[in-house]
């Protein structure tokens, strides 16, 4: 299942991970809200699928 926001939310998360200072404690808090962002998509995008296979099931008794 195709999500537009969370496809826009990876190639933002990607393209910042490319562009991390130069400060080792600035890129670390960086790399952590970067680790915490995907999760959160990823745990997204687990309940987008299971509510979709869900509404699936109960058009198709």
């Amino acid at each position: 299942m195709y999500n537009p926001y969370l496809a826009e939310a990876t190639a933002l998360l990607t393209e910042a991970a490319q562009e991390l200072p130069e400060d080792a404690t600035a890129a670390a808090a960086i790399k952590a809200n970067m680790a915490q962002a995907y999760a959160i998509l990823s745990l997204a995008q687990e309940i987008a699928t299971s509510n979709a296979a869900k509404l699936a099931a109960s058009n198709n008794p």
